[in-house]
């Protein structure tokens, strides 16, 4: 058999595993066979290849790595991601020029799920050569996107590295490759459409800081509400300190935030400039090395009243899940 007909086949059987997985997952009580059963196609069907597959995300149907995470967590975690899309419609909703800046857009599984509450354009940025050419195949029907591929850093340079992958995501490590790194700002410049994005995500796994110190002129000028990852044992892997990055935050103009757990249920809200709270939330991650980090919805301090109304509706949402729980529904 030739090796792109075994690469086929590879592909088309961890398809096949993978839907009737995922269709278990929907029982609750079957739920850990349905676990059990994406854990072993992995192991089973990955070798030295990572095939392509296909998943509905949102309401279309996006390629990705078999490896990729994210039918996991959908399935297992009913506010997974779902915390980013409410804030997209909130912001949707007040702002009918909205833009949208996704950093570490990865395939375009983000987008994917906003595309069930807003049409706004995105840029999206991905680094990684694998990802970015699924990017490329998903756009079509990702609806108004722009793709850049490239390297964002507080700075134009080159280091060396290399990319890690694992689980759908991945971050730089030490390698002998030269990396060209440049400022987000510099990426705006060149794109029309995207100078006052007003919503800002990033995930690029313990560099999202750098990312935003490269990115001062657009927060000066749009002062866009960032949703960020927050882990400090990927940031200090970097070399970065992640504490030191808030303040800096707050430095430039930010204010209050609502903090996520890692599967996108709310934990609380809080203030920039309340220094002993941000010790706690680092000092609580810190120590999960990674098994848990915060997401954050950061919002500018021209934006307060913005933010009230926001975290007000957040705390509803919090407040209905627990009524659930409390009646006994099922919540993932």
């Amino acid at each position: 058999m030739s090796p792109s007909r075994a690469q086929g086949l590879r592909s088309l059987v961890g398809q096949r595993f993978i839907d009737s997985a995922l269709d278990i997952q929907h029982s609750r009580s079957r739920r850990h066979v349905g676990q059990f059963a994406l854990a072993a196609t992995r192991r089973a069907l990955l070798g030295e290849r990572d095939p392509v597959i296909t998943r509905q995300v949102g309401d279309v149907t996006i390629a990705m790595p078999l490896s990729h995470r994210l039918p996991d967590y959908l399935a297992r975690y009913q506010n997974y991601g779902a915390n980013l899309v409410r804030l997209s419609k909130f912001l949707a909703e007040r702002e009918p020029d909205l833009t949208i800046i996704d950093v570490g857009a990865n395939v375009g599984d983000t987008v994917a799920q906003l595309r069930t509450v807003t049409s706004a354009p995105v840029l999206c940025v991905e680094a990684d050569d694998r990802y970015f050419s699924l990017l490329e195949v998903n756009a079509p029907v990702l609806g108004d996107v722009v793709c850049v591929q490239t390297f964002l850093g507080r700075s134009a340079s080159v280091i060396a590295g290399a990319i890690a992958r694992a689980g759908g995501t991945g971050h730089l490590v030490a390698g002998d490759s030269a990396i060209a790194l440049e400022p987000l700002d510099e990426v705006v410049a060149r794109t029309p459409g995207f100078e006052r994005a007003r919503l800002l995500k990033i995930d690029v796994d313990g560099v999202d800081f750098e990312v935003l110190a490269g990115a001062t002129a657009l927060l000066r000028r749009a002062r866009p509400v960032l949703f960020l990852e927050y882990d400090p044992t990927l940031v200090a892997a970097q070399g970065f300190d992640a504490r030191a990055s808030l303040d800096w935050l707050r430095d430039v103009g930010y204010g209050s935030f609502v903090a996520y757990d890692n599967v996108g249920d709310m934990a609380l809200t809080g203030s920039l400039d309340d220094a002993r709270l941000l010790d706690d939330l680092h000092d609580y991650v810190a120590a999960k090395r990674s098994m848990m980090f915060w997401d954050l919805a950061v919002f500018h301090r021209s934006d307060e009243a913005l933010f009230v109304t926001f975290a007000s509706s957040e705390r509803a949402v919090r407040e209905s899940m627990t009524t659930q729980i409390e009646r006994g529904d099922s919540v993932r």
